[in-house]
């Protein structure tokens, strides 16, 4: 018989209380608690794109449409899938390694996930690459299965792979309005030369994958006003608290831009797994302990439990999502759907959780798709009604406007953040915009006009 999760009138009150200080993730201007699941894959490897292999599309749409369906009727908002996972599929390589580009089934497979999670109100983080990268898996999977530490270590490889694929899928993407972040990486970890770490075939130099985390990182920020992320395999990877035993934060600002010196080398958010090996009488890189907050572990953005073991011997699962909140952080995503092989949890082990989690509080939950008219959208009501010059800025932008008065100007990071507001009260052009007291990022720019709201993003550097 399946447990049935209730959440008490007095954890409710809590639920409540802490609202305000949660660590929320933002999209389109609402802001989220992420109450959700990996659906890493149906097909392991294989999903999205041809199998290089046998020259065969093996997506399924009624596989995935029956899983979405059941993940839209127990209160998830958010799914985590896997994209190229070790390079079966997709992209498609040259004899050297170097990218070359995607098939033609890629796109059309991709699509039809992205657009079937959005007709049943849920988010969509993909993860574009796992560590498997790096393994050997050449036996099961054909030439492409792995040891493709070349394409981190070498730049120029890289940058191959940038232009022939990832650039072609956040452009093709940038306006999908549920899809949340990329995760560039899932566990990069295991695939580095790093205490405590790197167990792949190969394994790579931590500035090697610094880079390739940077480049990527750059790559999004620069084509779209998506966010970004990485799937660290654990605290021990992802935070500067030496005393609690972690190695050290690899993902932070200065650590990734030390391997590749650009501003927008960055992450938006942290993301951190857990299993139950992470507590022992040893260490404790637990986020669900009583002191496990997010400031505990020194950590300087929203942090998403991104992996979170869905049979818990250590945790009930209305308990690890009531402790995330609590302790701060962004959400929940458990692990996993399909993934039951593993013995680490399947959808019946948590379903009852999300729901009755969802429950409490539906506002912080569910996902508000009539926000895809869209703030983090390149559309306008009056097209070409503006410029933003010179893009990408340094200390200051004009917003060229010759033929619309312009009533007011909001800019906003990707956090959904308000960093700047102006009033305007007469109706010259340009209008000279001040940027020296913010950040260097992306961000997106809304100007009210008499006809309507123009959205555009920018990029200070």
């Amino acid at each position: 018989m399946k447990k049935i999760y209730i959440i008490s009138f007095i954890a409710f009150f809590q639920l409540l209380t802490f609202h305000c200080n949660a660590q929320l993730i933002s999209l389109n201007g609402t802001s989220y608690y992420i109450n959700g699941l990996n659906v890493p894959w149906n097909n392991y490897n294989l999903d999205f794109g041809t199998d290089k292999l046998v020259g065969v599309n093996e997506y399924d749409s009624t596989a995935f449409e029956n899983i979405l369906t059941q993940c839209e009727a127990y209160g998830v908002n958010c799914v985590r899938i896997w994209v190229h996972t070790l390079g079966c599929a997709s992209p498609d390589f040259d004899t050297a390694g170097n990218v070359t580009g995607l098939d033609s089934a890629f796109f059309p497979n991709l699509d039809d996930f992205m657009n079937r999670a959005l007709n049943h109100n849920i988010m969509v983080i993909p993860a574009i690459w796992d560590f498997n990268i790096t393994n050997n898996d050449t036996a099961a999977w054909g030439p492409n299965g792995g040891l493709h530490a070349n394409l981190i270590e070498d730049s120029s490889m890289t940058r191959s792979y940038i232009n022939n694929a990832f650039i072609p899928i956040i452009e093709h993407y940038a306006n999908q309005c549920n899809l949340l972040a990329y995760d560039l990486i899932n566990e990069p970890e295991w695939a580095m030369n790093i205490p405590f770490a790197g167990n792949t075939s190969q394994v790579v130099a931590a500035s090697d994958m610094q880079r390739f985390v940077g480049m990527l990182a750059e790559a999004v920020h620069q084509h779209s006003s998506k966010m970004c992320t990485v799937g660290s395999a654990c605290l021990r990877y992802n935070s500067d608290n030496t005393s609690a035993l972690c190695t050290a934060n690899y993902w932070k600002d200065a650590a990734i831009q030390s391997a590749y010196n650009k501003p927008l080398a960055h992450l938006d958010f942290y993301e951190i797994h857990y299993y139950d090996w992470m507590d022992n009488t040893i260490y404790y890189f637990d986020p669900y302990k009583s002191y496990s907050t997010t400031s505990y572990w020194e950590l300087d953005k929203p942090t998403l439990i991104g992996e979170s073991q869905g049979n818990s011997a250590n945790h009930t699962t209305s308990d690890e999502l009531y402790n995330g909140f609590i302790h701060n952080w962004a959400g929940v995503l458990f692990w996993s759907y399909t993934a039951s092989a593993d013995s680490m949890g399947c959808f019946s082990d948590f379903d009852d959780a999300l729901l009755a989690f969802r429950n409490t509080d539906p506002s912080l939950i569910n996902f508000n798709t009539s926000s895809c008219i869209a703030t983090d959208i390149e559309s306008s009501s009056t097209e070409n009604a503006i410029n933003i010059f010179p893009n990408p800025a340094s200390n200051e932008i004009q917003v060229i406007s010759e033929q619309s008065k312009v009533n007011s100007i909001e800019i906003f990071n990707l956090l959904g953040e308000k960093m700047y507001s102006l009033q305007i009260t007469d109706n010259h052009s340009p209008i000279t915009i001040n940027l020296e007291n913010i950040p260097n990022e992306v961000y997106v720019i809304e100007v009210n006009m008499e006809e309507g709201i123009e959205v555009r993003k920018f990029v200070k550097e």
